[in-house]
């Protein structure tokens, strides 16, 4: 999930932090439309960025 998270923000150009993926996933998960801008502020991220990560750590389960 973390490797699937961090190829989906550097496929979009983004440099992500180790730190901001477990974040992401610590704060995100499990997914809800209401967890994504909190997941996004926990790695001082972009919401969409964190929604996409998201949303490709979940299909790699």
């Amino acid at each position: 999930m973390t490797a699937a998270a961090q190829a989906a923000a550097q496929e979009q150009g983004e440099a992500v932090s180790d730190e901001a993926v477990r974040a992401v996933l610590d704060v995100g998960l499990p997914y809800s439309m209401r967890s994504v801008p909190k997941a996004a502020e926990a790695a001082g991220i972009a919401e969409w960025l964190a929604d996409l990560m998201l949303d490709a750590a979940i299909a790699a389960i």
